[in-house]
């Protein structure tokens, strides 16, 4: 079973050449910084939008202080520059339109290569739990993300 553990951390980045791939992806805020559902939201859109473009988009969610994605590269792009666009456009956005300052993600982030259709299930699964989870400690609206086409609050 191959499974790379690839991600940036400060001025050195390790990322796989690969632009092909099924891919779990998470990343955190920095100091754990509690996204608002405005914020949350735009990171969602965000996402959605790269969808068909870099990668296709199979699940996410956008939880109060990190995110859970699983793309299928399609050759545009790697990882790395998927998830620098991803933080780098929301950082300036969020600069912008509200009162936070640099840096608003973590440097680093977690990636595993999805090589079977068992790891992909599982990780599906792994973000579906994070979903009710939030849900079952009460706030609606703790977890917003998207699955194959399905909106779930």
């Amino acid at each position: 079973m191959k499974v790379k553990y690839v991600g940036k951390r400060c001025s050195t980045l390790w990322h796989a050449k690969d632009t092909v791939g099924t891919w779990f992806i998470t990343f955190n805020t920095s100091n754990k910084i509690q996204l608002t559902l405005i914020e949350r939201m735009f990171i969602l859109n965000l996402i959605k939008e790269g969808s068909g473009v870099y990668y296709d988009l199979i699940t996410v969610v956008v939880m109060k202080d990190h995110v859970h994605l699983i793309i299928r590269l399609n050759g545009a792009a790697t990882v790395a520059r998927i998830i620098s666009a991803i933080k780098g456009r929301t950082s300036k956005h969020f600069v912008k339109t509200t009162s936070r300052t640099p840096p608003f993600w973590q440097a680093d982030w977690h990636e595993v290569e999805l090589v079977s259709t068992v790891m992909l299930l599982s990780r599906i699964g792994y973000v579906q739990k994070n979903i009710a989870e939030a849900l079952h400690d009460g706030d609606l609206v703790d977890a917003i993300s998207f699955t194959a086409g399905m909106w779930m609050v």
